[in-house]
């Protein structure tokens, strides 16, 4: 078995962050941020709706992917 490490992009990463401040200061939602489909936005929605209290104060970085093979 061969695993990968797969790194969210730097959009990902910003929209998450924008959107746990948009949030946080109770900052309504977009159109375009409510269904694009880009990294940003996709980092956007989970900053924005993921539950504050699940994360134990850290944001992941990267997940484990599983690509099978060797």
């Amino acid at each position: 078995m061969r695993i990968v490490y797969e790194v969210e992009s730097a959009a990902y990463a910003n929209g998450v962050t924008d959107g746990e401040s948009a949030r946080d200061l109770g900052h309504p939602i977009t159109i375009y941020l409510e269904v694009g489909i880009d990294d940003y936005a996709k980092g956007f929605r989970a900053g924005f709706f993921r539950d504050p209290d699940s994360r134990n104060g850290k944001r992941p970085k990267e997940r484990l992917k599983d690509v099978g093979g060797r």
